[in-house]
This record gives C-alpha cells, sequence and structure tokens, in this order.
C-alpha cells in the first residue's frame, strides 16, 4: 500500500503555492465545511494537500475529518507561522 501524506495549508496563497506544480486531481470533500484538496499520486506515495481555514481549531477539524476517511502515514502542517514568505 503506498504512503500517504496529508499537507495541511490555512489560506488560498498558501494552498496555491503547494499546489501549482501538482499535476493532480482537486477533490471538493466537504461541502458542509467547504474543504477541497488536491490529490497527487505515484508508485509509492499519496500526497494530499488540503486547504483547512485559518486557526488551529479548522486545521484541526480537518485533520479529524480526513483522518476519518483516509489513512495518512504523516501529517505536514503549512503557514503555522502566520504568513507565507517567498524568500524562504
Amino acid at each position: 500500500m503506498p504512503k500517504s501524506i496529508l499537507v495541511i495549508t490555512a489560506m488560498d496563497i498558501e494552498y496555491k503555492a503547494a499546489t501549482q506544480r501538482a499535476r493532480g486531481a482537486e477533490i471538493e470533500f466537504s461541502k458542509k465545511f467547504r474543504l477541497k484538496f488536491t490529490e497527487v499520486k505515484s508508485e509509492n506515495t499519496i500526497i494530499r494537500v488540503l486547504k483547512s481555514g485559518i486557526g488551529g481549531v479548522n486545521a484541526g477539524v480537518a485533520l479529524a475529518l480526513m483522518l476519518e476517511k483516509y489513512d495518512v502515514n504523516a501529517v505536514v502542517l503549512l503557514g503555522v507561522g502566520g504568513a507565507l514568505d517567498t524568500r524562504l
């Protein structure tokens, strides 16, 4: 079974930066919580980039919903510091 990595972003700018080169499918995950993610698959890895909205509560809810439906081997949070800096 392929490894699964979940990348959680808060804002559109982070989501777009994380997915701009991805050649994956954008999937609407939850209409109620307005969650979407982009999924990129390779032979050994599935990477899902999810936009959760701003704040720890939104990230936690999005993570819980994803864990309920998908097996996840690793979680990466983007934007924890509050801003995207193009110099990094």
